[in-house]
């Protein structure tokens, strides 16, 4: 039962996430935002729980129960992730950065032989995160992204070799991105 006085769970939950998008606190390894511009690829690999920092969603993480989150009933989040905002400019330079750690560049050609190498099963920790930045950027309204993201992976990735991808994930994946498009929303 909350105590009066005390913040809301989501409130408290959202500010967290807000605050390391800022720059203002780490994370839970003391890591702030900006230092992971500055890790190479095997680093930011080691660093597992980076993921939910830089991509908060609605729901808990089971590898990184300290991460905020962010919610998309929120008004607050649509306001803060505004195209151009200093929170969306920071989640477009860490979408770039943990792209380009599997090979996937949203303005070039996709490097396939760089992601099927980090990406070397289907089951690979990669499919969940991909899946989150999806999430992430459709919560925080950047559907663009999302979907230019989603028919490069399509077309670049899955189209490429099917069986490294499970169909369940690459499902997911088109619910994520359709499930937030109005027009389609009554198919669903």
């Amino acid at each position: 039962m909350r105590r009066f006085g005390q913040p809301p769970i989501d409130g408290t939950l959202r500010r967290k996430a807000l605050d390391f998008l800022k720059g203002k606190t780490p994370d839970h390894n003391g890591v702030k935002v900006d230092q992971y511009f500055y890790m190479n690829d095997v680093e930011l690999e080691s660093c597992h729980g980076w993921i939910q920092w830089a991509f908060p969603i609605d729901t808990v993480s089971l590898y990184n129960e300290h991460a905020g989150r962010i919610f998309r009933d929120d008004p607050n989040v649509l306001r803060q992730f505004t195209c151009g905002s200093e929170l969306y400019i920071m989640c477009q330079r860490l979408m770039d950065l943990y792209l380009a750690t599997i090979g996937i560049d949203l303005y070039a050609k996709t490097n396939s032989i760089k992601f099927f190498q980090v990406v070397d099963s289907p089951y690979n920790h990669h499919m969940k995160r991909i899946s989150r930045l999806l999430l992430h950027l459709m919560i925080t309204g950047d559907t663009g992204d999302a979907r230019h993201l989603y028919r490069t992976l399509i077309n670049e990735l899955v189209m490429k070799d099917p069986n490294r991808f499970p169909p369940k994930t690459v499902a997911y994946w088109g619910a994520i991105v359709l499930e937030f498009d109005e027009s389609t929303r009554e198919l669903l």
